[in-house]
């Protein structure tokens, strides 16, 4: 198990995971790195905005490069977390 120290867009937090803290960290330096981009590329300075078009960035890589029998299973799991993310934001104070 892994844990995560994540610092960026104005925001901190820890996260723990069944993955390694090397492969956290890896994926963290790749995100980092589409969202610098973002933010050097683009006219967002909204850490929200520079999230989310981050998020449709790299969902486009992966779109990219599945091929059609794998389709529903990237929509399910899309599916999923925007349940997930819809209910968080209803159980915030």
């Amino acid at each position: 198990m892994g844990t995560l120290q994540i610092n960026i867009l104005g925001t901190s937090f820890t996260i723990k995971a069944d993955e390694d803290s090397e492969y956290l960290n890896k994926l963290l330096r790749y995100y980092k790195g589409v969202t610098d981009t973002i933010e050097k590329k683009q006219t967002l300075t909204d850490p929200l905005q520079i999230a989310i078009m981050a998020g449709i960035m790299m969902c486009d890589q992966v779109y990219q490069g599945l091929g059609p029998a794998d389709l529903p299973r990237l929509t399910e799991d899309a599916d999923l977390w925007g349940q997930l993310l819809l209910c968080q934001s209803f159980s915030k104070p």
